[in-house]
């Protein structure tokens, strides 16, 4: 009860900076929203961190399409979210269409979150509660940006680059100084409604010409086809973002993962930890053969292992996804030279993809006995089957593919 009067009477005070600006501070945060720019500005121990950073969103509404930024906030209260207090920017314009700004201020970060309002239903496939226009210059002489792929799929890799080119980042990124480590995070800490990305342009190799975290993204790294669904309803929220500052990005990118944790934990039935092995579709795919499997082996055991390239209890993993050139003996042979090294051979089978050529007819059933065509089966977009990688690619939700 101390805590929120010491609040109120905080928030109470820093409202009268003029106006119609207003600000909020809590520990080694404070959150400036300037009316004449219609922006916010994070601070964190007396230093900006972002500037002029301007929430916008689209949606749509009794029939029509509009986009919303920059806003004028004209409000702010004091709510209660979970056990920590929190702060709500409001902006009600004269069709009843309202967008709120949440934060909530924590020692280590603060949460932000952009959420719609209508006294009828509204849907958005597009809300961003962070987004920088104005270039504003970074700390360092060796600034980098990190890009973090969507999934492990199609060879996809982490890579970091100069800040002087545009990026999209998935869920996270991080934007820091090489030779000090110093740098802040910006990452989407939910992610059961939405996919999220984390914009960024740099230029001159210090500045940030353009930043913005969104939820909504939809393209060929996310493996989309059409724009992200919409939500619906009265009221329409992003993905909540985490935005932290650290003397080492490396400890901003696990508090990351922790506030991820908190929100959604982690499967806690596998015991087994961290699978470390070699996976065969990914180099040799159809040229895979018995003789590259037991080589492989023989290197990751004899070689890797020795180095520590070996999970728990020094296992590790062969798998044989690549396996239509091995007969049912070359299989036999390759398990148990595996297991005699203290490894384990295998390989998966998922009813994900459909490897029926180009000319075959999608009208066939998808098995002898099925009642269900292969078309019926298969994911499509536009009412055309997808493909990718050579495959068709079905529909893990339908019975026939269960």
């Amino acid at each position: 009860m101390n805590r929120i009067l010491t609040l109120f009477a905080l928030f109470m005070a820093a409202t009268c900076l003029s106006a119609r600006d207003m600000s909020v501070s809590l520990g080694t945060w404070k959150i400036t929203y300037e009316q004449k720019t219609c922006a916010f500005a994070y601070e964190h121990q007396g230093k900006t961190i972002l500037n002029v950073v301007q929430p916008e969103a689209s949606f749509r509404i009794a029939e029509r399409d509009v986009t919303f930024s920059p806003t004028d906030f004209d409000k702010v209260q004091i709510e209660k979210y979970s056990d920590d207090v929190c702060f709500v920017f409001s902006s009600k314009k004269g069709d009843s269409i309202g967008m709120e700004a949440f934060f909530s201020l924590h020692e280590d970060a603060l949460l932000t979150r952009l959420t719609l309002t209508a006294d009828t239903e509204i849907s958005s496939n597009y809300l961003a509660p962070v987004c920088i226009t104005t270039p504003q210059s970074i700390e360092g002489t060796e600034c980098r940006m990190l890009k973090v792929p969507f999934d492990n799929d199609d060879f996809v890799r982490y890579h970091y680059c100069r800040l002087d080119t545009t990026i999209l980042s998935y869920e996270v990124t991080t934007i820091f100084d090489g030779r000090s480590r110093r740098g802040i995070v910006v990452g989407s800490v939910e992610h059961d409604h939405w996919k999220s990305g984390v914009e960024v342009t740099g230029e001159g190799g210090n500045t940030i010409s353009r930043l913005k975290a969104y939820s909504g993204v939809s393209t060929k790294e996310t493996r989309d086809v059409l724009p992200h669904g919409s939500l619906v309803g009265n009221r329409v929220s992003s993905a909540m973002f985490l935005i932290a500052e650290n003397d080492d990005w490396r400890d901003g990118m696990e508090l990351f993962a922790s506030a991820c944790d908190a929100k959604q934990p982690g499967r806690k039935t596998w015991q087994g930890g961290t699978p470390i092995g070699w996976q065969s579709w990914g180099v040799m795919a159809e040229k895979n053969n018995i003789y590259v499997d037991v080589a492989v082996a023989d290197f990751y055991a004899k070689t890797l292992r020795q180095v520590g390239f070996a999970g728990e209890n020094n296992l590790q993993i062969i798998s044989i996804d690549a396996w239509d050139n091995l007969s049912d003996e070359h299989k036999r042979y390759l398990t148990s030279h595996c297991a005699e090294q203290g490894q384990i051979a295998g390989t998966y089978r998922s009813p994900f993809s459909l490897w029926w050529g180009e000319k075959d007819n999608l009208e066939r059933k998808l098995f002898e006995g099925c009642q269900y065509t292969a078309k019926e089966c298969v994911l499509t977009a536009n009412d055309k089957p997808i493909r990718y990688d050579g495959a068709f690619c079905l529909d893990p939700t339908h019975p026939a593919v269960k």
